[in-house]
């Protein structure tokens, strides 16, 4: 009888556990997936109003978290904190204008993409692309001189 007791007893604890287990894993996956969902909202927050000057503290509330909790699932799962995320996305906008439109100036197109400072605006994109924007409109641009014609 005893021994009965023992393995309803262990049956028990074991059940315990697996729902325990059951549960913890349940909660972090919603835990995961509650921040991949903060996280797009931000982005996509970031990539409609990259061009204004972003106040990261409205972007968080209007995601429906704290700032501190922004910052730091941004850099946790993006590896980049807020202000990297905005300069990229400032970055590739402005390199998609370098290469689409000549007829605009880097300064207007640093001013097109948010930034008011030209200085700032050569700075971020030479970190990112390794080389300024004027060089890098030179690069992407179709050379017609190297094309050799067709007999």
């Amino acid at each position: 009888e005893s021994a009965k007791g023992n393995v309803t007893q262990t049956s028990n604890k074991l059940q315990t556990e697996l729902y325990l287990r059951a549960h913890a894993i349940r909660k972090n996956f919603e835990e995961e997936k509650n921040e991949q969902d903060y996280i797009a909202q931000m982005l996509s927050y970031i990539d409609e109003h990259y061009m204004d000057d972003i106040d990261f503290e409205e972007v968080s509330k209007n995601v429906g978290i704290s700032y501190s909790y922004a910052r730091r699932i941004m850099k946790q799962k993006t590896n980049r904190t807020l202000l990297e995320t905005m300069n990229a996305v400032r970055i590739q906008h402005a390199k998609q204008l370098l290469r689409d439109e000549p007829a605009l100036t880097v300064k207007d197109i640093a001013a097109s993409v948010g930034y008011h400072n030209i200085q700032s605006f050569n700075r971020f994109f030479k970190k990112s692309e390794m080389v300024t924007p004027s060089e890098y409109r030179e690069h992407s641009m179709p050379s017609t001189s190297s094309q050799t014609p067709e007999v």
